[in-house]
Formats: C-alpha cells, structure tokens, sequence
C-alpha cells in the first residue's frame, strides 16, 4: 500500500484518482511527515494489538497506513476540523462499511466544552 492512496476512494476527477492510486500522497509535507512517522515507529516496539492516538489526523491518511501495516493495533484519530472528519470519515465507510467513527462536534464539545461549533 502506498501512503495516501486512500484518497482515490472518494476523488471524483479521474486523473486525480488515478495518481493517487499509483503515487498515493503528492503532497511533500505529507510525505515526509508520514517518513518520519515510521522512521521513529521502527525505533520503538508496541505489543501487536496496541491502541494508538493519531492527534490531528485531518483526513486519516495515518491511521489508514498504520492500519494496513499493523492490522492487529486499534487505531483511534481526533480532529477538530469538520471538513477533514467528513472526508476522513468518507474514505473509511468506503474502505470498511459501518466502521466506528466520532464528529469533530463530540470531540469539541467533551474536550474543549467552552469551544462551540
């Protein structure tokens, strides 16, 4: 799997889906952080069926990637932004029909209640 080839599953112009298909991420700062990610993740173990927090995972592409690599862990994403929840959360109902997933509004409103959306 290629980082960031997720994205393909919910493109709706078709040359754009092809190159995400084939190169994945095009975005240089999505490829180097992703490189780093797993440059420190080599350098640490975790048990095959760890639970992880991706932080400000935007539209997921590091929870998919860390998922298909380790499918034993729980990966868990948080983000505050609705535009990338709603994309995120699109890739995964068409990568894993009825998986479980927050809204930015949850997130928001448990952690920081005197911020309202």
């Amino acid at each position: 799997m290629v980082y960031g080839c997720e994205q393909a599953l919910i493109e709706t112009n078709p040359v754009k889906r092809l190159a995400f298909r084939w190169l994945g991420a095009t975005h240089l700062g999505d490829r180097s952080r992703n490189h780093y990610l797993m440059r420190a993740l080599r350098k640490i173990s975790l048990p095959e069926d760890a639970n992880v927090l991706n932080a400000g995972c935007a539209n997921g592409a590091h929870s998919f990637y860390l998922s298909e690599r380790h499918p034993g862990w729980k990966i868990s994403g948080i983000e505050i932004e609705s535009e990338q929840v709603t994309r995120a959360a699109a890739i995964a109902e068409k990568r894993e029909p009825g998986i479980s997933r927050s809204t930015s509004e949850t997130f928001t409103r448990s952690v920081f209640p005197s911020c309202s959306t």
